[in-house]
């Protein structure tokens, strides 16, 4: 089977998909972080001044996979 190197055009076809798949992973990684930020914050309001412990755990949870995916991501 004969192997050839990519054209400099396949190449920057390539780099462009890659960065544009990174932008699309960045801004659903920054609405799901304000969209947690927001759960966070209508708990607070709502228990006058600290969440519930069900709404703490679920929210460390969802930190949690944040954090994950992040390092998954690196």
């Amino acid at each position: 089977m004969l192997h050839r190197e990519n054209t400099p055009f396949e190449s920057a076809i390539a780099e462009a998909h890659a960065f544009g798949e990174n932008i699309i992973m960045s801004l659903s990684m920054n609405l799901t972080i304000n969209a947690i930020h927001a759960e966070e914050q209508r708990a607070i309001n709502n228990s006058g001044g600290a969440p519930s412990y069900y709404e703490t755990i679920t929210l460390n949870a969802m930190w949690s996979h944040i954090a994950h995916v992040s390092v998954v991501d690196a």
